[in-house]
């Protein structure tokens, strides 16, 4: 899995998953983003205010990966 941090967007690509969703929650457990990705997602942070954010990827609802995102505009 890889995952690329350039403002003002997140990208993440990961071969040979189907039917994976990608969620983000805030530190206080909001979840701000909750979608279906295929091999390659770009999820654009510019209207996310600044702070720390979790990005997990889930496959058949257990989660496969996660990473502790930080925007900063």
């Amino acid at each position: 899995m890889l995952w690329r941090n350039w403002a003002p967007a997140l990208t993440i690509k990961a071969s040979g998953i189907d039917g994976a969703v990608v969620k983000m929650v805030d530190v206080l457990g909001n979840v701000v983003l909750r979608e279906k990705m295929s091999t390659f997602k770009t999820i654009d942070v510019s209207t996310f205010r600044n702070g720390i954010y979790f990005v997990s990827v889930y496959v058949n609802g257990v989660k496969i990966h996660s990473k502790k995102i930080i925007v900063r505009h």
